[in-house]
């Protein structure tokens, strides 16, 4: 998967999942929290793809496979000084949700072979976790490996 690719993957998550309301890509951390502090609440929710990083695997030259690790955000920006423990539970409710959406179009995109290179995701490694005031954002990071 390539960067443009990799865009474009953004874009057509963007366009399906009616709660996103804006996706960029990043190449680090500190992109991210420079691109998030541009942000206002009410921009909310975002898909931040971070640039791939490429490896390969395999014991030999003769049979080696690229390998592709991929990593994504959904994230929204709160005023941490109005919320109470059951308003922070709802923030991570609701950018979940968001979250698994994300996932099950990603695998759907795998399935019917509308995207060639997410063909070869590998599903057990898709990960979501937890993101806690990166930026004044909560929500949740989606990594996942293609081979």
């Amino acid at each position: 998967m390539s960067p443009q690719q990799f865009n474009s993957l953004l874009t057509q998550l963007k366009d399906s999942i009616a709660e996103i309301n804006s996706a960029w890509l990043v190449i680090d951390d500190s992109q991210l929290v420079k691109t998030l502090a541009e942000k206002y609440n009410e921009d909310n929710f975002f898909l931040v793809g971070v640039l791939p990083s490429y490896g390969t695997n395999g014991s030999n030259a003769d049979s080696y496979r690229n390998q592709t690790t991929a990593m994504l955000f959904i994230l929204e920006k709160i005023d941490y000084s109005d919320l109470d423990q059951e308003q922070f539970i709802q923030v991570f409710e609701e950018t979940y949700q968001v979250a698994k959406a994300v996932r099950e179009k990603i695998l759907n995109l795998a399935t019917e072979g509308c995207s060639g290179f997410l063909r070869d995701i590998f599903v057990d490694s898709i990960r979501i976790d937890p993101e806690w005031k990166k930026s004044d954002c909560n929500g949740w990071s989606i990594s996942f490996d293609i081979g």
